[in-house]
């Protein structure tokens, strides 16, 4: 399934959100409309894990315990 973003909202593996950055502080909300469920998250750092912020990480390793179907790339 390809991804895709309109008007500030974007799509990956069923999941509706929107990120945010801003220096010290990386953040994400996103939707699964399929399954009800919305994940928050919040940190406040900027400092990259490997290649990645932080923030993108979370919302993985989240969505495989709580939505292995649905995990975003």
């Amino acid at each position: 399934m390809a991804r895709h973003y309109g008007l500030g909202i974007g799509e990956d593996h069923g999941w509706l959100g929107h990120t945010g950055e801003l220096p010290g502080y990386n953040t994400g909300a996103y939707y699964l409309p399929a399954n009800k469920a919305v994940i928050v998250v919040m940190v406040n750092s900027d400092i990259l894990v490997g290649k990645s912020n932080p923030m993108p990480l979370i919302c993985k390793a989240l969505t495989k315990v709580v939505t292995p179907r649905n995990v975003p790339q």
